[in-house]
This record gives structure tokens, sequence and C-alpha cells, in this order.
């Protein structure tokens, strides 16, 4: 009967872990993006890039931006990173829905920013590009995103509960064996 007793406590405590586990998910979400400058003198130039960020602290509230935690874009003959942004570089949510990310260089010829919508779900209420030379000419561009598929990290608890299921297995087995 202690046996049982013990068995039975031991499944019960493994269900509750598996069900009180919060599901899986991998924090690290990267995005690729790629635009076509559509007006000004750089008209019909085309860019690209691609930026991370943890998305641990996102609560899908109100107006939200994270830091990146890396930064790629790729214009004209140039490539530019996180240490060239005039500020920190963020990525924006509002009501955990994706609105762009905001990185601004005017150390440059051209100064550029990439820039996010708003969160007002207005037709013209888009992410875009902005640049301007030092000449004054100036223009803007659209600005397309695409994410990876995040992978799911083996959950904590999985692990856990297979090693204490194979504990309580052996254990099983051993007490078997006595008592025979």
């Amino acid at each position: 009967m202690h046996t049982k007793l013990k068995f039975v406590s031991c499944i019960s405590v493994f269900s509750a872990l598996l069900i009180m586990a919060p599901a899986s998910k991998a924090s690290i979400i990267n995005y690729n993006f790629n635009g076509l400058v559509e007006s000004g003198a750089l008209a019909g130039e085309s860019y690209s890039g691609s930026f991370a960020f943890d998305d641990a602290s996102l609560t899908n509230l109100g107006l939200e931006s994270i830091n990146l935690s890396a930064f790629s874009f790729n214009f004209l003959t140039a490539s530019y990173n996180l240490t060239d942004a005039d500020f920190q570089s963020t990525v924006d949510f509002f009501d955990g829905l994706f609105l762009g990310v905001s990185y601004s260089a005017s150390g440059f010829d051209p100064s550029f920013a990439l820039v996010s919508a708003a969160g007002l779900a207005l037709p013209d209420d888009v992410p875009y590009f902005s640049y301007q030379t030092v000449s004054g000419n100036s223009g803007f561009g659209s600005l397309s995103f695409s994410t990876a598929t995040a992978v799911p990290l083996p959950s904590a608890v999985w692990l856990f509960g297979s090693a204490l299921g194979a504990l309580v297995a052996k254990r099983r087995r051993k007490t078997q064996g006595i008592a025979n």
C-alpha cells in the first residue's frame, strides 16, 4: 500500500509540473528587411538589412520599444551596424502589433533613418526609410519586413520530468526485485 501511495504521489507531482509549465519559446527574434527609395535624388536605389532582439520583456500592452541586440544595414556601397546609430535603436510594438524598427545615422552622406509606424492603424501609418544628403536632397522609401520562424528550446520541466520518471521506474524495478 505504501509503495502504491509513493508511486501515485510521484505521478501527481510529475503531472502538476507538466500542466503548470509554460510553453517553451525562443526569445531571440530575427527580422530581415528590404526596400526601395521612392523619391528624391536617390530614387530607385535599394537597401536591405536585418536585426535581432530579445522578446522576453514584451508584454503586448500599449506602446513598447525593445532595444536591438543586433543590426545590419546595406545602403549604396556601405554597411551600417548598431555602433553607427545616433541613439539606442529599437524595435517597436503597439499592443503586440509589430510597428517597425527605429534607427538613425546622421554622421554619413546621406544621413538616413528607419522610422516605425505610429500605431494609429491608418492606411498611411507604415514604417518607412528617409534620407537627406549633404547637398540638401532628401527622399523616402518603403520598408518590408519578414521574420524567421522561432525554434522552441526544450523546456527544463520536460527534461526534469523525464529524469524523474526514469528514477521512479528504476526505483520501482529495484523494490520489486527485493520483494520477490
